[in-house]
């Protein structure tokens, strides 16, 4: 027959010990569930951790108690309070004022690179031009002294 952990809802065999019962309440477990391994022996008073928490447990009354750390504050604590929070504010507002200008600032530099580029682009251009031209004019000098030098022979 085969037994339903309880801990996991899976089916297990009895006969491959794979499985352990809890001696205060019988319900069967798989040992993987319960951390114990195969072939390990069980105290005879072992009890399935359900149990444990279900179990009630002694009173003791010589555990020191942690005092409360959480104090009221007093009303002077509280105007300051709101002091600091205004001033934080006041704070917050210049710095974002100071975010817009530094923003500005960044599109002003922004404007000038694509300025500068540009400008940058147009010179480039005119050198290559002015390239273009004194090949030309180089080309159509020797031409014409070529021209000469033929008509001199």
């Amino acid at each position: 027959m085969a037994f339903k952990c309880s801990a996991c809802g899976k089916y297990m065999s009895p006969q491959d010990g794979a499985n352990v019962t809890c001696t205060k309440c019988n319900k069967q477990l798989a040992r993987a569930c319960v951390g114990i391994a195969v072939g390990a022996s069980l105290m005879p008073s072992w009890a399935c951790p359900v149990y444990k928490l279900k179990e009630k447990r002694c009173n003791k009354d010589t555990t020191p108690v942690k005092p409360s750390t959480m104090t009221v504050a007093n009303s002077s604590e509280v105007s300051n309070l709101g002091e600091e929070f205004r001033c934080f504010r006041e704070e917050m507002r210049q710095t974002r004022e100071e975010f817009r200008a530094f923003i500005e600032e960044l599109w002003d530099i922004r404007n000038l690179v694509s300025k500068c580029d540009a400008m940058r682009m147009r010179n480039a251009m005119r050198c290559e031009s002015s390239r273009t031209r004194s090949k030309l004019s180089w080309n159509h000098k020797s031409n014409m002294a070529l021209k000469d030098s033929k008509l001199k022979s």
